[in-house]
């Protein structure tokens, strides 16, 4: 008998008669979702909507990050009076930032808030506890609106410490 409980035998492996066989990842892994912080919240125990002080979104990862700057930037959500907070310490980039002036990091990020249409009107960590996002990484060339928060309008932005990173 073969006792294997961690396994995912339905999307990851094929148990062969010798040993498990890993299946193929291009047509059967499962991807992760940008999205699962937004998309997936829901009401909690006490009643409170998602984005509310009592209950906000949480981000743990930094492509759920890049996904916050997605739906600020093309306009499906400001997040007027909705809160959000960082679960976790994020890293985007690692490696010497003082060297990224000529040799630029994996992840470029854009902005949240991209231009005064499309500010970011919400509560970012401010009920949260200090995290840091390291690595932030921003060639936008010409754009004035640069750095985590390109554009913010009545917005509260606090408790994040931003390391290792470079703004051009």
């Amino acid at each position: 008998t073969l006792y294997m409980t961690k396994l995912d035998f339905d999307t990851y492996w094929v148990l062969k008669e010798e040993a498990p066989e890993l299946k193929s990842f291009a047509s059967n892994a499962k991807t992760f979702d940008a999205r699962s912080w937004y998309d997936d919240a829901t009401v909690d125990a006490n009643g409170n909507e998602p984005g509310t002080k009592q209950n906000p979104y949480v981000i743990n990862e930094a492509y759920e990050l890049y996904n916050l700057a997605e739906i600020v930037n093309t306009g499906e959500d400001n997040f007027a009076n909705k809160y959000i907070v960082l679960g976790k310490d994020i890293v985007i980039n690692s490696g010497d930032s003082s060297k990224w002036s000529t040799s630029a990091p994996a992840y470029n990020f854009v902005p949240i808030g991209i231009d005064t249409a499309t500010g970011f009107r919400g509560h970012f960590n401010d009920i949260g506890k200090i995290k840091e996002i390291k690595g932030l990484y921003i060639n936008q060339g010409t754009s004035n609106f640069g750095g985590l928060f390109g554009s913010a309008i009545n917005a509260t932005i606090a408790n994040i410490k931003v390391t290792d990173g470079y703004v051009q």
